[in-house]
């Protein structure tokens, strides 16, 4: 899509990648907080203002999903997630590479570029299931008649392991039907 869409001119800056690929910052491997920027960037041609306007697909989500408890979380997946979540909130972040833009260090801000990220999630149906059956499935007093029902399906989320924060930040979370 983003070869398709300009900005005067020029085509949107994209960012495509898998989840699995990164790690918690400090850990080897690599940084979401940088990778995504500094691919920006260089999708850019270095223009700072047009890469704040790019997109960035991070896919695979479900597979960094927390293996432990909120009250311990000290899963490297939650690190990812908690990098991501910097990102996604637009924080500000110092990159320290030439190679990227002509300066020695830039100030990256996030705010602007439009985030997606997507996974299976396999198993989410069981928890959404559940979900439905503990809170009364149907009827007055329910609090979803259906797997759609957008605040059952962003808890559901959080039982499978995707961090509260993240999801907030989220404007949309959309379900998709399996195409077969």
């Amino acid at each position: 899509i983003s070869k398709v869409l300009t900005i005067n001119g020029k085509a949107i800056p994209s960012f495509s990648g898998s989840a699995i690929d990164f790690t918690e910052c400090g850990y080897v491997g690599l940084d979401v907080t940088e990778v995504v920027p500094k691919s920006l960037i260089s999708s850019a041609d270095g223009d700072l203002k047009l890469a704040r306007a790019g997109v960035a697909f991070i896919d695979e989500l479900d597979k960094r999903a927390s293996k432990t408890s909120a009250a311990n979380s000290s899963d490297i997946s939650s690190g990812f997630q908690y990098g991501l979540l910097r990102l996604v909130e637009g924080n500000e972040n110092i990159l320290n590479e030439k190679r990227y833009t002509r300066e020695s260090s830039v100030k990256w801000n996030s705010y602007g570029v439009f985030f997606l990220l997507g996974g299976a999630f396999d198993g989410l149906d069981d928890i959404i299931k559940w979900r439905m059956r503990k809170s009364g499935g149907i009827g007055f007093g329910s609090t979803a008649s259906n797997g759609n029902n957008s605040q059952l399906l962003t808890e559901a989320l959080v039982d499978y392991g995707i961090c509260r924060q993240l999801l907030s930040r989220c404007t949309s979370i959309i379900r998709l039907e399996d195409p077969t």
